[in-house]
């Protein structure tokens, strides 16, 4: 049985509120790890929203089997990535 880890609200809204990632283990506000629940976009992708302290928030697409694989500043910068890589699909020919 996974057991759910502590949650607290966090002043940025997106996020996720992980006690564990906000102090819980000693950390200092600027070292606070800020991310959102994940985002599902198919059955093995999905991107997420963070930041570390008041640094700039980041956006990062996972796949299940492959982890991380493409991360940019924001939402729509993440899209780009994605409509790159349709286009790419879309026009390869064998």
């Amino acid at each position: 049985m996974v057991t759910a880890r502590p949650r607290f609200a966090c002043p940025l809204p997106w996020c996720s509120g992980d006690v564990e990632e906000h102090g819980g283990d000693g950390g200092v506000p600027s070292d606070w790890l800020h991310q959102s629940e994940p985002i599902q976009l198919g059955e093995e992708l999905w991107a997420q929203r963070w930041q570390t302290g008041a640094d700039a928030e980041r956006w990062q697409l996972y796949c299940g089997r492959y982890g991380s694989f493409g991360e940019s500043s924001s939402a729509g910068a993440l899209a780009t990535i994605l409509e790159t890589a349709a286009r790419a699909l879309r026009n390869y020919v064998v």
